[in-house]
């Protein structure tokens, strides 16, 4: 996945469990972090699944 992928698929979940807030928003929080901190760009390789910081960087694949 993408960092636009994420981000729209986070700005939807968060959305989803909290329909108060608002999804442009956090879009925007999470472009704060890891576009203009981290330089990232919306068709950067993320990987999103917990403690992947511990593990091997690059793409996954599947089997």
């Amino acid at each position: 996945m993408d960092l636009q992928g994420s981000r729209e698929a986070g700005s939807l979940a968060r959305n989803t469990a909290f329909p108060h807030c608002n999804s442009k928003r956090i879009a925007n929080q999470l472009d704060d972090h890891h576009q203009k901190k981290y330089d990232m760009k919306d068709n950067t390789p993320v990987r999103s699944d917990p403690g992947s910081d511990k593990r091997s960087s690059g793409t996954l694949t599947a089997a």
